[in-house]
């Protein structure tokens, strides 16, 4: 099927402008669009659920606005919790740079494989404040079910633990009955 494009409905637009009041204050003059894809981009097997753009000067002779955001309805609709959409929003919206004049992107603060941070955490320079960031948002993960925006395998992180305690001479013992999350 084709993809289709439509205005997004008001309840991304208060929604976004909420955000933005609270957490991107540099973005409250700045012209930011919302529409909807018809469906989830795919590509090399990870989906796009949403993507920011700034448009050129070009294009603003055309089109009023500093960026175009788009999310993918068919995930919005279907699967996506409140939370989820509250996310999907601010990680966009962080994406865009307004200095009062200018338009700019920004990048994501990390681009990693989740092995390799199993394998060896967070080992790039200048890491620290993404581990901060991490370590402050456990509290807050929990199951899709819940609403939450991911799950964290407690078992798995208590048995690492208990094997690299073991492993530094420590006498310790994995219970995997002590080692759920709720």
């Amino acid at each position: 099927m084709a993809v289709t494009w439509e205005e997004a409905p008001s309840t991304v637009i208060e929604l976004a402008e909420r955000i933005i009041e609270r957490y991107h204050e540099h973005l409250l003059d700045a012209r930011i669009a919302f529409i909807m894809r018809s469906e989830a981009q795919s590509a090399n097997g990870k989906l796009t659920l949403g993507k920011a753009k700034k448009l050129s000067a070009e294009m603003q002779v055309h089109i009023p606005f500093d960026f175009v955001i788009w999310l993918a309805k068919d995930y919005w609709e279907a699967f996506l919790t409140p939370k989820q959409r509250e996310a999907l929003i601010d990680h966009e919206l962080s994406h865009c740079k307004w200095d009062g004049f200018t338009a700019s992107m920004k990048g994501h603060d990390v681009e990693e494989f989740s092995h390799i941070i199993e394998r060896y955490g967070f080992w790039w320079p200048q890491s620290d404040e993404f581990a901060t960031a991490v370590q402050a948002a456990l509290p807050l993960v929990s199951t899709r079910k819940e609403g939450g925006v991911g799950t964290i395998d407690f078992g798995r992180i208590a048995k690492d633990a208990a094997r690299e305690m073991q492993e530094a001479g420590l006498d310790v013992e994995f219970n995997p009955a002590g080692a759920r999350g709720v």
